[in-house]
């Protein structure tokens, strides 16, 4: 991830962007804020526990694909479990993915039921 890969860490707390003060911004409008057409950069004035200094850190944006996905498998010897953690445009073909996969790989023949997890959204 771009961020990660700057220098930001889980923790910093954001005070700017571009200058911009987010004091009393929203964690929505400030995500809004970060993004951007990829291969611009944004700078980021935060506050990192621990460190006295505020630290200024340039992320270059870029497209960031996320698979809705994130974990498919058996529960138990009858049990599918499908975790789906947003509604993406590929997100009906990505469960259908794990469901195919689960289908050839784990012998469906034998399964009584399978599980879909919604997270978010």
């Amino acid at each position: 991830m771009p961020a990660q890969e700057s220098g930001l860490k889980a923790g910093d707390r954001i005070l700017k962007i571009d200058g911009i003060s987010m004091e009393k911004v929203e964690t929505p409008d400030v995500s809004e804020k970060l993004k951007g057409a990829a291969g611009t950069e944004v700078k980021v004035l935060v506050q990192r526990p621990g460190i006295d200094e505020e630290l200024e850190i340039t992320i270059e944006r870029r497209v960031i694909q996320i698979n809705p996905v994130p974990y498919y498998g058996m529960i138990n010897e009858n049990t599918g479990l499908i975790i789906l953690n947003n509604f993406t445009q590929n997100a009906s073909r990505e469960v259908e993915k794990a469901y195919n996969d689960l289908k050839q790989n784990k012998n469906m023949s034998t399964w009584c039921s399978i599980c879909v997890e919604i997270r978010a959204d």
